[in-house]
């Protein structure tokens, strides 16, 4: 398995690409059980930033289920495993669109895996969407994901990942590329 400061070290000059490219926060995250662990980040530009930019950095904890990267990382699983997580997961509100419902969350996942784009359109937080993809190993596992960090704007959300989720996915390939 790859270790996450050897992942940290491939991630990080695409990482700064696509924060470049999207003016966007970009960040490198993997998986801890039911939560996800920020491995790396680039900050956008200071006037995209969201209040929860702040108090956010390297090795924070986020809920799997109300996060892009989470949801990126949760989608591929296996069926059984992905049961034994959700098992442990209370599903309370964390933003105004919380998907606290196992059912909708298993249909968004689904989303995930035919589409290898996951959202978060105010999950986590108010005024917070996000845009991730998976990386995956060369034997096909997901490892990790990228994404970038969305403050709220009026575009719809199908609109910014048609804008933001090629370049996100494009970005998830190249790390993926480096990696064992």
């Amino acid at each position: 398995m790859l270790g996450s400061m050897e992942l940290r070290e491939i991630a990080a000059p695409h990482l700064r690409r696509l924060t470049e490219a999207t003016g966007h926060t970009s960040n490198l995250a993997i998986r801890d059980d039911t939560d996800v662990i920020l491995v790396d980040r680039v900050r956008g530009r200071p006037s995209r930033y969201h209040q929860l930019e702040f108090t956010l950095h390297v090795g924070s904890r986020i809920p799997a289920y109300c996060s892009a990267t989470g949801k990126a990382l949760l989608a591929f699983l296996p069926r059984p495993d992905l049961d034994q997580i959700l098992k442990r997961i209370d599903l309370v509100q964390r933003g105004p669109r919380t998907l606290t419902d196992k059912k909708t969350l298993l249909a968004e996942l689904e989303q995930v895996r035919r589409t290898g784009i996951a959202t978060n359109d105010e999950e986590l937080e108010s005024a917070l969407r996000s845009i991730a993809a998976p990386i995956r190993s060369r034997s096909g596992e997901v490892v990790a994901t990228v994404n970038v960090a969305i403050p709220w704007s009026p575009a719809a959300m199908t609109d910014l990942v048609s804008r933001l989720g090629p370049t996100v996915r494009a970005t998830a390939d190249k790390i993926a590329a480096h990696v064992i």
